[in-house]
């Protein structure tokens, strides 16, 4: 079945305005950090949803970046 061309630029378009938005709420992201997120966005996910399957207490997934750094964290603490 063919994808409507369309249907994926809105797809690509409203990922690139939640990241624009999200940007903005993120102020301490190092440079390694936003072009990890534009891949990331570039493959086609939410900035709301991260590869590492992480999820917060609420039982939702964990945004990327607060992910990343929590999946980071817990590499730094296995190494102790």
């Amino acid at each position: 079945m063919k994808r409507d061309k369309a249907s994926d630029k809105s797809i690509r378009d409203m990922l690139w305005n939640e990241l624009k938005e999200y940007e903005l709420t993120i102020i301490d992201m190092t440079a390694g950090e936003r072009r990890e997120l534009h891949e990331w966005i570039r493959a086609g996910n939410s900035v709301y949803d991260n590869p590492y399957l992480i999820c917060s207490d609420d039982g939702w997934p964990m945004d990327y970046i607060n992910a990343s750094r929590f999946a980071e964290d817990m590499v730094g603490d296995a190494r102790l």
